[in-house]
């Protein structure tokens, strides 16, 4: 609001102190202590971590007073805390920030589930005390039946010991029926403690402190106001879901974009404002200072060095081929975007529940129309493979998340997505194209020699790719294959005369890689001959890597 006073406390111990400078009130004993009823009325959520802010009201006597805000979790930074009133007539003095020890478990629902896993464990033992009973039972009747309590045996008449007989077995079938049924009561109840456990582990903090804060306040008159304090809490965070959607007779995406809210701080979130935020508070915010680069000449340590295989590219590196969307159509949250951040507003009131469990919440909807192309890569594979392609124009970078891919209506996998920034062209994988044939024909290949002074192999390698589309319609065909680079000079590699011309080579920075692009009609077979030689020495064997 445009009237609140916000404080800002920076030092950072147990007790924080901040000098108003509209007026000092120092601490009196007879101020009036006024306890402020205060409930979570609005969060902002980062990719790890929190802010959230507990609402009061209260009326404030004439004279000098102190406000007490309870149930703040404990840990929290006195450099990040900020206060807030809505009526300018009440002066502010002292705050301090100080801890609340107790021995119950501060939050609310995990007191209640463990009291409730606590009921449920005794009622086990008490299942498991009946058993106990029952086996002992059935000894003292095996002893009994066997004459060895009481000392030695009885003479007992022929009338006397069927009765005995009968009750011994009547007992004893008794006995084990109760074992039965406490065993199968066993069962059933150790079931309900692992429930009850696995929901325990998802609000659990363990926490037995929290926090207090007490204001130090005055006024002339009698005034109500309303309290506002906001805090960092950790155990929450966001993330991306999305959902594209794609029409292949109308070459339509359709992109939802979800944002998965998670919390496990020890309270519900009920009916709050949330904000999502992509500012990220924890990060280092100073630029790294770059020092001198000294150089010398190498002076060798070691006599051997094992050779390293080469690894495959960090995650972090992961080709733009992996993308989101452009086009606005529906906004479900509001979108206020700066040009260094964005913030979501989503719109009502929501509820998260402390469980660790996500909680999906609609941002916005976009629809574009996008260029569809089918890719082959017949070395590695014979299938086809669809893509989407398009040119993100938001005015806000898409970040990393999950998206789940719908071709026609159908689910057809999920992966995640690196960031896109506005104008980055986009290609979304849409899953083997069942439409297209791929035929790999070998052809004669040749090795010959040559040479005057130092002889060289040469090896042909031939080989022609034929793909045919079956679609009712022409369909955009890229056709991927690649040549050697050579990495010793004695070796030289030379693409036929006879081979078909790719039209681009390097493809996506990637040396040696060679496509060809052509309009597939229906049932014409599209042939590419893909022909080059390697020459390298004679003596000399060739080794191949993948990069």
């Amino acid at each position: 609001m445009s009237d609140r006073k916000p404080v800002h406390p920076t030092l950072a111990a147990r007790t924080l102190v901040l000098l108003c400078s509209l007026l000092v009130i120092a601490g009196s004993a007879g101020a009036d202590d006024l306890d402020v009823p205060s409930g979570i009325d609005r969060v902002t959520v980062f990719a790890s971590g929190a802010e959230v802010t507990r609402t009061g009201n209260v009326t404030i006597p004439a004279g000098q007073h102190r406000l007490i805000v309870g149930n703040l979790p404990a840990g929290i930074d006195p450099a990040r805390l900020q206060l807030s009133l809505t009526n300018a007539g009440v002066r502010l003095g002292t705050l301090q920030l100080e801890e609340s020890h107790g021995g119950e478990l501060v939050g609310a629902q995990e007191r209640q589930l463990q009291a409730e896993l606590d009921q449920l464990q005794f009622e086990r033992q008490a299942i498991a005390d009946r058993i106990e009973a029952a086996n002992t039972q059935l000894q003292l009747l095996g002893s009994l039946a066997d004459g060895s309590v009481g000392g030695q045996q009885a003479s007992l008449a022929v009338n006397e010991l069927t009765d005995l007989l009968q009750t011994l077995s009547s007992a004893s079938l008794e006995a084990r029926q109760l074992i039965r049924e406490a065993n199968r009561e066993l069962a059933a109840k150790d079931r309900e403690i692992e429930q009850k456990k696995f929901e325990l582990s998802q609000v659990a903090t363990r926490e037995r402190t929290g926090q207090v804060l007490t204001v130090a306040v005055a006024a002339d008159q009698v005034l109500a106001t309303e309290v506002a304090v906001t805090y960092p809490v950790n155990r929450a965070s966001w993330s991306w879901l999305y959902e594209a959607r794609l029409n292949t007779t109308t070459g339509n995406l359709s992109l939802e974009r979800k944002a998965a809210v998670t919390q496990g701080t020890g309270e519900d979130w009920t009916d709050v404002e949330v904000t999502i935020t992509t500012a990220r508070p924890n990060q280092n915010t100073r630029t790294p200072e770059l020092g001198s680069l000294l150089v010398d000449l190498f002076e060798p340590r070691v006599v051997f060095q094992e050779r390293r295989s080469q690894q495959a590219p960090s995650a972090l590196l992961q080709s733009a081929d992996e993308a989101v969307a452009s086009g606005l159509v529906q906004n479900s949250a509001n979108v206020v975007a700066s040009q260094y951040l964005v913030n979501f507003e989503i719109p009502g009131r929501v509820s998260v529940a402390a469980n660790r469990q996500p909680q999906i919440m609609p941002v916005d909807q976009r629809s574009m129309p996008v260029e569809l192309v089918t890719r082959v890569v017949p070395e590695l594979d014979t299938s086809a493979y669809l893509e989407a392609r398009f040119t993100l124009t938001s005015t806000e970078p898409l970040q990393t998340g999950i998206m789940q891919f719908y071709r026609d209506g159908a689910f057809i996998g999920r992966r995640p997505v690196q960031t896109f920034q506005p104008q980055d062209e986009i290609n979304l994988p849409y899953g083997q194209d069942e439409r297209v044939t791929v035929e790999v024909f070998p052809e004669q290949q040749d090795s010959r020699g040559g040479g005057t002074f130092r002889r060289t192999a040469v090896e042909d390698r031939r080989v022609r790719y034929e793909i045919t589309s079956f679609h009712d319609r022409p369909v955009d065909l890229e056709v991927l294959a690649r040549v050697p680079i050579p990495q010793n000079e004695d070796i030289t590699v030379t693409v036929s005369d006879e081979a078909t011309p790719a039209d681009q080579r390097d493809v996506e920075g990637n040396s040696g890689v060679l496509m060809w692009e052509r309009r597939a009609q229906p049932g014409e077979p599209v042939v590419i001959r893909h022909y080059y030689s390697i020459r390298f020495p004679e003596d000399e064997q060739l080794e191949f890597r993948n990069r």
